[in-house]
């Protein structure tokens, strides 16, 4: 009987991955313990496990990964790697792209509205770190630079729905400079083809809507026939290295936003990816019989997706989370555009009828007059709004669901106004 995939090992391996931290992690991966925790997970979201962490659970970590970010302080703003940095230090507590980006994004699996992301420093502290060649380092302090900083600025950008952080110009000339003999990319001008570095710099013009506009017909095809010689059994990142479960996802999500994923062979891939799970104790190792480790159980499991594994939640290939977390970035993002619309108008609430289809979350004053927010990035939590009677300060938030008359919103606007209680980020 061929190999099957073992589901519930594997989600057990993420669940205990989020409760401890084995000893051989602890120390390597402080430095990263925000990657190790979205690989977690992402990794239950895209075996649609997320539930299984409970509501509370998740409350804590969406409240954790806030508590790493670092807000205010200019070009050293985003998210850094893990709250044991030292608070008196603060030449070290500073941003890192990677970090910010999966933070972000493991936001978003969560479910969390982004409410408390802090958007202008995030886009300042990106944009300190792009360098005049238009690569970008991981941080301010000044460390490598390469093209999966440039992938991570492009990801930060779409969930954030704002590109001025980011010099597009030099970021696509330093993609394009990044092109070996052999048509793909390496890590930057000059460097050796590689299949991580490669993804990073198709995902990156895939996100900027600029694949198909700046290489040519001949480029194309000369990347998607180096992709697909990747592939023996599963796939390897370089010519003359041997299948590594990572790369079904970094060379496959390449394929599949080329368009010739079809070309490759799914069941000799599948076939070598379920041989590197562990049925033990769950996860993928990064060959046959290795240890499992969370990098390439996260990107085995984004591998099979690609290859359409049955159970599993479909991925988005170019910001490597699930498509459902993509969807849920999607509404967040009309809700913004619908928000912006309301809340540069001035609404009588007496006179005015408004019907309005789908779910909204709406703000008001109870007497009329203007309603604006001074919230950061998205659906507001606290929302300040001045009476035109005595310009009081009172804090009011309340959810309406499918359409709507105004006549119907006063008058719930009534009911919570007449039991409010004053109470930081209260909902009522």
């Amino acid at each position: 009987m061929p190999p099957q995939l073992a589901k519930q090992k594997h989600a057990r391996y993420f669940q205990r991955l989020l409760q401890i931290m084995p000893n051989s992690y602890a120390a390597e991966f402080d430095c990263s313990r925000l990657a190790v925790a979205f690989f977690a997970i992402s990794g239950l979201d895209v075996l649609n496990c997320l539930n299984d962490l409970g509501e509370e659970t998740k409350l804590d970590a969406i409240n954790w990964i806030y508590r790493l970010q670092v807000t205010g302080a200019g070009p050293r703003s985003g998210f850094q790697p893990s709250t044991t940095i030292p608070k008196d230090t603060p030449k070290y507590q500073c941003g890192h792209l990677a970090m910010t980006y999966v933070g972000l994004v493991t936001l978003l699996i969560l479910g969390d509205d982004l409410s408390r992301v802090d958007k202008k420093s995030i886009i300042e502290g990106m944009r300190a770190c792009q360098n005049p060649d238009g690569s970008f380092t991981a941080v301010i302090i000044g460390c490598e630079s390469d093209m999966r900083f440039l992938y991570c600025a492009c990801c930060i950008s779409i969930i954030l729905n704002d590109w001025s952080g980011i010099d597009k110009t030099k970021a696509i000339d330093y993609i394009l400079r990044s092109i070996s003999y052999d048509g793909a990319m390496g890590q930057g001008p000059g460097l050796e083809s590689h299949g991580g570095s490669t993804f990073c710099a198709v995902a990156s013009l895939f996100l900027m809507n600029e694949l198909h506009n700046v290489l040519t017909n001949d480029q194309l095809n000369r990347l998607k026939r180096w992709c697909l010689m990747r592939q023996d059994s599963g796939f390897h990142g370089r010519p003359g290295k041997s299948s590594d479960t990572c790369y079904s996802f970094w060379v496959g999500a390449t394929l599949q936003m080329l368009d010739v994923n079809k070309l490759s062979d799914p069941e000799e891939n599948r076939a070598f990816l379920l041989e590197t799970q562990d049925n033990v104790v769950g996860g993928f190792g990064k060959f046959v019989d290795c240890l499992p480790d969370p990098l390439h159980t996260y990107l085995g499991l984004c591998g099979l997706s690609l290859l359409g594994e049955a159970g599993l939640c479909i991925m988005n290939a170019a910001l490597n989370t699930s498509d459902r977390a993509y969807k849920h970035l999607l509404k967040i993002h009309e809700f913004l555009q619908s928000y912006k619309v309301f809340a540069t108008t001035e609404y009588h609430i007496k006179r005015t009828e408004l019907k309005y289809k789908g779910k909204l979350m709406f703000f008001v004053s109870y007497y009329g007059s203007y309603l604006y927010s001074s919230h950061r990035f998205s659906v507001p939590r606290t929302v300040i709004l001045k009476t035109s009677i005595n310009e009081n300060i009172m804090i009011l938030k309340y959810v309406i669901n499918c359409s709507v008359l105004m006549k119907t919103l006063v008058e719930h606007v009534s009911k919570a106004h007449t039991g409010y209680k004053r109470k930081p980020n209260s909902i009522i």
